[in-house]
């Protein structure tokens, strides 16, 4: 089956983004653009990123990859990773949970932990939500809540979400409602955006290639396909 056949003809605008679904896993992909390469459609667009990314397509398979293909997925991955730290998103608690997940053989160990605390993390800020429509504010409640939200995003290496969140703890302290709204929502956007970077990253990660393929017979060699 080729990709062609694999994506469903049903597309959907979502704001900037455009969703694909597939009508047999229903799995949405949130590709705009893809770009042929010598062994399918390999290459895609991904509007969390807002950048070209390297990403086999559900009908692909990675036995399918040549040397080249699976280097420069490789170089998308590590690209990928370095603009979160580059950007800030992320800290080096994030690389203590990834080096944990190599040392102990934890398979998704990392991909589990933020998965948890985007769930949990979620939950406390509505919750913060809710507690700065009441008035008075209950300063001590939302500073508990804020605390939460701190412990957990410290233990994944959240920088970004730690940097507003001192923003708004610093508005929290004025007691102006209207700037803890504010910041909240700053806090929220930059939340939501960290996610679906994270969420990208883990799919990228879930289809890399092996680093040394010259081994594996599966995988093809461009010179030798040209030779031949």
């Amino acid at each position: 089956m080729t990709a062609q056949n694999f994506i469903s003809k049903n597309t959907v605008l979502d704001g900037r983004r455009k969703r694909t679904e597939s009508t047999q896993s229903h799995l949405e992909l949130p590709v705009a653009r893809v770009i042929s390469s010598p062994v399918g459609h390999l290459f895609s667009y991904d509007a969390r990123a807002d950048s070209q990314i390297f990403r086999p397509q559900p009908a692909c398979s990675l036995h399918l990859l040549s040397r080249m293909d699976c280097d420069r997925m490789l170089e998308q991955i590590a690209e990928t990773k370095e603009r979160l730290f580059t950007e800030g998103y992320l800290n080096n608690n994030f690389v203590i949970l990834e080096n944990f997940e190599k040392k102990h053989g934890s398979e998704f160990f990392v991909k589990g932990a933020l998965n948890s605390y985007f769930e949990r993390s979620s939950e406390i800020l509505t919750n913060v939500e809710q507690q700065l429509k009441k008035d008075p504010l209950d300063i001590l409640m939302l500073h508990n809540l804020l605390f939460r939200v701190r412990e957990h995003s410290i233990s994944v290496g959240a920088n970004k979400v730690l940097i507003k969140l001192n923003q708004l703890e610093r508005c929290m302290d004025s007691r102006n409602t209207q700037r803890c709204q504010d910041a909240l929502q700053e806090l929220k956007l930059v939340h939501e955006r960290f996610k679906n970077r994270m969420e990208l990253y883990f799919e990228m990660m879930e289809c890399e290639p092996p680093s040394e393929i010259e081994d594996d017979p599966g995988f093809e060699d461009e010179e030798s396909t040209d030779e031949e």
